[in-house]
């Protein structure tokens, strides 16, 4: 471990004098600073680099130096201080070209000290000193900027006029792992490489006899042993009377810099073999690139289609947005008919009637829900899960759903990862894939259920995925298969080969909303007469995620019966005929009711005072029912806007648009769906308005 060379006391004198010829000898500019921005010490580089004349001892950067050079070099110079570690920054100012580098380094707890390389002043500028000879600094000075030295990022040495090397800085010390006494006089050529040794010491001893400024490189022995290339460059130094006193010098490792040139030369030796070389690699590549052109023509063509498909989602999720407004206008007047009706005693066939207006009404948003799903706005549950568990416990359901003329065949990959998936939606996308499989093998066949990993290195990875781990669910059957038409369509929402009243058009399409949703993909590939094989492709499981059941469902609460506290619900919806049946629900539950058509007009009514009557209800209000998808200011826009001043105002959003990413963050109790019966409302309603009892109870 390199120590701190300290001077003997008897030589208290020498060292100052040393210090001083060191300080004013330096090559580079360097500075001895406060860590508040004052000036202790310049030499005489610094002095001629800044063009300063007269003393600056205890005066600002920022009035010594160019405005914005001295406020960067001052707070350098406090970040330094402060967290006690070397800075670097980049310098300029008017009158000099270029960048300079300011290197800085703690020195004790009050003092940094800078190294400034980088373009200069040319020689000769002006240069009055600092008040006189170099000793004025003193001897407090002399101790700092020994420390400045010692601490200076790169190997420092000085001579006398005899050749006797007589100081070394610590890092020269600490680099070459010996003691001032055994560094000093001609002991530092110990260190130097046998075979550099005599050319060194020529260079060195011819310098000395002109008195003119030398630089060489040798291999110097580093501490650990190893030989280093470094690059020492000398100036001779002179005393105000113009005598030769000897040398100083800086020494940089330039081993690394070295070792690039040898790799470069080595490059330039070979250039003409590496150009033959590169020139049959390019050959190659454009070979593949040829044969690559009908690929990327496919991708493309494949780009083109879900672009495609994704404009069809667009608009079909509008269109579901509406038709759920639609049906839950009509559940709700449903609802009331047919409670009308049971309190008037009930009529048979009227009753009749209205059932099956609630089931078309449901089959409708089953329907609803089917679109949702194409256009990937369903709401998942997805979870780690194991695929061949999956596929193992749907063997008996599929093989009753194709029927006995079809056999089924299930092949599981060993060692097969876990998939990110909803399982319920899974299950339903492999059972519409087997049931299309059966359509499609009429007379009989096989039907082949197999999983397996798809890693991204595989040959087979799809362009348009995530590069990324998948699993593969492929379900493939032996029937008629399908034409470039047919696939090119066959995602598509309400499109079908199948005779009328066969399908609904909506099964692929559901797979496709599925898997997309999923951040999967899914493939065809089929020939006309020799069947199809659908591929899902679903995302590995991250490794962390812990495998479990679905999430727990929510149990249905009794729907009221009128008797509730009188609770005011501020109701919210663009749709005039959806606010006025979720409006009637809710009186007709006993609920005090007030209504507005926008999030403005709600934000409107919550800022009135708070009244008794329904005209000025203010905060009066308990329970804030609002639709999502509205023009302007959307429903969670403004229940945010509203919690700025009812914070602890509870809020259920309806919405005909399960938009999950609009939606994300927001705690599913708190999220109806549309189309809704009576009680369904009523039921979360309650359940929210006794959670928020409860709160303010406790």
């Amino acid at each position: 471990m390199a120590t701190r060379f300290t001077a003997a006391p008897r030589a208290g004198h020498d060292a100052r004098g040393a210090a001083a010829a060191l300080a004013e000898s330096l090559p580079d500019a360097a500075i001895l600073l406060t860590i508040d921005g004052r000036i202790s010490f310049l030499n005489r580089r610094a002095r001629q680099v800044f063009h300063l004349h007269g003393s600056a001892a205890g005066r600002s950067l920022r009035e010594v130096l160019p405005a914005q050079t001295g406020a960067a070099l001052a707070r350098a110079g406090h970040d330094c201080g402060r967290e006690r570690k070397p800075v670097e920054v980049m310098l300029s100012w008017p009158g000099t070209t270029g960048r300079h580098v300011a290197h800085l380094f703690p020195v004790d707890a009050d003092h940094v000290g800078v190294v400034l390389r980088g373009p200069t002043a040319p020689p000769g500028s002006a240069d009055a000193g600092l008040g006189g000879d170099a000793g004025s600094i003193g001897d407090e000075g002399e101790i700092r900027f020994r420390e400045v030295t010692d601490g200076a990022p790169v190997l420092l040495w000085m001579s006398d006029e005899n050749r006797r090397c007589t100081w070394f800085n610590r890092s020269w010390l600490e680099f070459t792992g010996r003691t001032m006494e055994q560094e000093r006089g001609d002991g530092w050529a110990e260190g130097v490489h046998p075979d550099d040794r005599d050319r060194c010491l020529r260079v060195f001893g011819g310098a000395y006899e002109r008195h003119t400024p030398f630089r060489m490189d040798y291999r110097l022995r580093h501490a650990s042993g190893a030989w280093r290339v470094v690059d020492d460059t000398g100036v001779p130094r002179f005393n105000r009377d113009g005598r030769f006193v000897g040398y100083i010098g800086a020494v940089v490792d330039i081993t690394e810099a070295r070792s690039a040139e040898a790799a470069l030369r080595g490059l330039n030796e070979t250039l003409e073999s590496r150009i033959a070389d590169r020139v049959a690699e390019l050959a190659a590549a454009n070979r593949q690139l040829v044969a690559k052109i009908e690929e990327r023509e496919k991708v493309e063509a494949t780009m083109r289609q879900m672009q495609r498909m994704d404009a069809v989602g667009q608009i079909t999720a509008g269109v579901a947005h509406d038709f759920n407004n639609l049906l839950a206008v009509i559940l709700g007047n449903v609802d009331q008919v047919a409670a009308e009706l049971e309190a008037a005693g009930g009529h048979e066939t009227l009753r009749e009637m209205l059932q099956s207006a609630v089931e078309a009404a449901e089959k409708g948003a089953e329907l609803n829900r089917q679109l949702l799903a194409f256009a990937r706005r369903q709401k998942l549950d997805p979870e780690p899960m194991d695929l061949n568990a999956a596929v193992s416990g749907m063997r008996d359901l599929l093989q009753i759903s194709v029927g006995g003329l079809i056999r089924l065949d299930i092949e599981l990959a060993e060692g097969l990862w876990p998939a990110m998936a909803d399982p319920t939606q899974l299950a339903l996308a492999i059972l519409n894939l087997a049931i299309n499989a059966r359509d499609a093998m009429p007379e009989g066949g096989t039907l082949t259920v197999a999983t397996c990993n798809l890693p991204p290195t595989d040959p087979a990875f799809p362009a348009f995925l995530v590069p990324g781990d998948y699993v593969v669910v492929s379900v493939a059957d032996t029937g008629i298969g399908m034409t470039d038409a047919v696939k090119a369509r066959a995602f598509e929402p309400f499109f079908t080969t199948k005779p009328v009243g066969k399908g609904s058009g909506l099964g692929l399409s559901q797979v496709y909303g599925f898997t997309k949703q999923s951040n999967g993909g899914v493939l065809i590939d089929s020939t006309p007469g020799h069947g199809a094989t659908v591929r899902l492709l679903l995302p590995r499981a991250g490794s962390g995620a812990q495998e479990g059941g679905l999430p727990g469902r929510r149990h249905r609460r009794p729907a009221g019966d009128g008797t509730q506290a009188r609770h005011r619900i501020l109701v919210v919806d663009d749709d005039a005929a959806v606010l006025q049946v979720t409006a009637a629900m809710l009186r007709r539950y006993g609920y005090e009711v007030v209504t507005a058509g926008s999030g403005g007009g709600a934000l409107d009514v919550l800022a009135r005072p708070e009244t008794a009557s329904e005209e000025e209800p203010g905060d009066a209000i308990d329970l804030m029912v609002i639709d999502f998808a509205m023009p302007g200011m959307n429903g969670v826009e403004a229940a945010r806007e509203a919690r700025t001043t009812r914070p602890d105002l509870p809020v259920l959003f309806v919405t005909g648009y399960a938009d999950v990413s609009a939606l994300a963050g927001i705690d599913p109790d708190t999220i109806l769906g549309k189309p809704y019966r009576d009680y369904e409302l009523i039921d979360r309603v309650a359940a929210m308005l006794d959670r928020q009892q409860a709160c303010q109870a406790g």
